[in-house]
């Protein structure tokens, strides 16, 4: 469906249609801003994986043994 196509469906509508179907376009138009920054929080983040080490298991599990020990 093309933007023209949807403009004149949305147009054709009664306020009543509009108004039971507007919560879910509001949603879905939400979800495709939240659906960017999700991608770009991605993109950051491999582009930083790049630049950085990560830590290898051994470490990120000692870490883990180690705060795991302190709190007991």
């Amino acid at each position: 469906m093309t933007r023209t196509d949807l403009i004149e469906r949305l147009k054709a509508l009664s306020d009543d249609e509009v108004a039971r179907i507007a919560p879910y376009l509001e949603a879905d138009l939400d979800a495709v801003a939240d659906i960017e920054e999700l991608r770009e929080e991605v993109r950051r983040g491999r582009a930083s994986a790049a630049d950085e080490g990560l830590l290898d298991d051994d470490e990120v599990l000692q870490s883990v043994l180690d705060r795991l020990a302190r709190k007991a």
